[in-house]
């Protein structure tokens, strides 16, 4: 079969399951438990299905256990490069009550963009390249890329400003590649949603709001820098030294 074709089926056999969990999701939330806001319900039943479909379906390892330390590196770094541009203590004590939504918050929105732009988007570019001796590049940054860009929406999601929203994006970029690498050298997935559910914990938690509001200041600049330095090495690191290789 073309190659195209395949791909192109792959990519509509996983829209429709993203379809059918968005809908019957939001029907039980709303319809069923009468509940008004069902994002969180949603993120976490789309995000598993996807995760169990394609798994099962297209046999794609998920929770691997191969290079475990890598994977707890990635955690470490992953914290590391949140913790660059999340530093203000000053709305930590208010957001403490909050605590509990917050990290549901997190956790949904990590399992939901995981499942989305890490195991679908590096499983379809995987079909699409496979005879690409780059191809574990491509799955990292084109993946990271993706992701990052997905973050302009803020701009009309909630209204962010084009300045934080581009930080926001170049933040995105550096995690991402460290979600893809966990992801890719472990072949466990649990690695990039633990990262992802940390980083935004902790970035909710030291702020004032859910939209990036990072001042425009010299010394957010150079830890925006380097964020992107850390993520530079590391990936150099990993790439160069360890045997990393996606299947």
């Amino acid at each position: 079969m073309n190659k195209r074709v395949t791909v192109f089926k792959r990519f509509i056999f996983l829209f429709g399951v993203y379809l059918v969990a968005q809908i019957l999701s939001a029907f039980v939330w709303q319809v069923i438990f009468k509940q008004a806001d069902s994002t969180i319900f949603s993120n976490m039943v789309v995000g598993l299905s996807l995760l169990i479909f394609i798994g099962k379906f297209y046999q794609v390892e998920l929770l691997g256990q191969h290079d475990s330390k890598l994977g707890v590196a990635c955690v470490a770094i992953g914290l590391i490069i949140t913790l660059f541009l999340n530093n203000d203590l000053n709305h930590l004590a208010g957001n403490i009550p909050k605590l509990e939504s917050i990290m549901l918050s997190s956790l949904g929105t990590a399992l939901f963009e995981e499942s989305i732009f890490r195991v679908v988007t590096i499983f379809l570019i995987s079909s699409i390249l496979v005879y690409s001796a780059k191809k574990l590049y491509f799955e990292i940054y084109l993946s990271a890329v993706i992701f990052g860009l997905a973050h302009f929406l803020n701009m009309l999601n909630v209204q962010q400003d084009f300045a934080q929203t581009a930080i926001q994006t170049l933040y995105a970029f550096c995690l991402g590649t460290i979600f893809a690498i966990s992801y890719l050298a472990t072949k466990n997935i649990l690695y990039a949603i633990l990262i992802h559910f940390l980083a935004d914990t902790i970035a909710v938690l030291l702020s004032s709001t859910v939209i990036t509001n990072i001042p425009i200041t010299p010394m957010n600049m150079i830890t925006l820098v380097l964020a992107l330095v850390v993520m530079g090495i590391f990936n150099w690191f990993v790439l160069h030294n360890m045997d990393l290789v996606a299947e």
